[in-house]
């Protein structure tokens, strides 16, 4: 487990995805993504879902994930921190240190913590088969899959994480949270 320090590390996994942070992050995984489970936005930071990707990975051959955001700029976070407001860690690593990383302060400061600081993050795992994604701006967290089948094992797998029963339950949800109008992912 370890910070992502180094720019070309950081320019790896940002090649993963495609943000752009003009656009409503439901967007950037329509089209790439057909099957969705929906948490609330902290949910991708804690230990057990932390351990649910780990494991989910492990089967699907990847060894390694990637946490990290792209709002704020990460750039101008590296120059003030040192790093790139993310880490990698491995499928083996204790999700419980990896979630104390997320959360701990990184330069000294409270507001440097990469839970802290991230408007919108990105879980993006080694095998490219799925990812999730976490905007601040709806409280939502989306894990994408490309088929259904392997969003309906993933729930059968950890029945124990809290996802909403439906996409406009989280639509509601974010709507109440944070006056967000979540666009359909169909």
């Amino acid at each position: 487990m370890k910070l992502i320090q180094e720019k070309t590390e950081h320019q790896y996994w940002l090649s993963q995805i495609q943000d752009d942070s003009n656009k409503p992050f439901e967007t950037l995984v329509r089209g790439r993504f057909s099957s969705f489970l929906a948490t609330g936005y902290a949910g991708v930071f804690k230990d057990r879902y932390v351990r649910a990707s780990q494991e989910w990975e492990a089967a699907r051959g990847g060894s390694k994930i990637s946490i990290f955001f792209t709002i704020p700029d990460p750039d101008a976070f590296a120059s003030a921190t040192g790093y790139f407001g993310g880490m990698v860690f491995s499928t083996t690593d204790d999700a419980g240190a990896v979630e104390k990383t997320l959360y701990a302060p990184q330069a000294g400061e409270e507001y440097f913590s990469i839970y802290e600081a991230s408007e919108r993050t990105y879980l993006v795992p080694e095998s490219n088969t799925w990812m999730a994604v976490a905007d601040r701006a709806s409280w939502l967290a989306l894990y994408c899959f490309t088929r259904s089948r392997d969003r309906d094992d993933f729930l059968r797998m950890f029945p124990h994480l809290n996802f909403f029963d439906s996409m406009n339950e989280a639509r509601a949800y974010a709507k109440s949270m944070a006056d967000y109008g979540l666009q359909d992912l169909s």
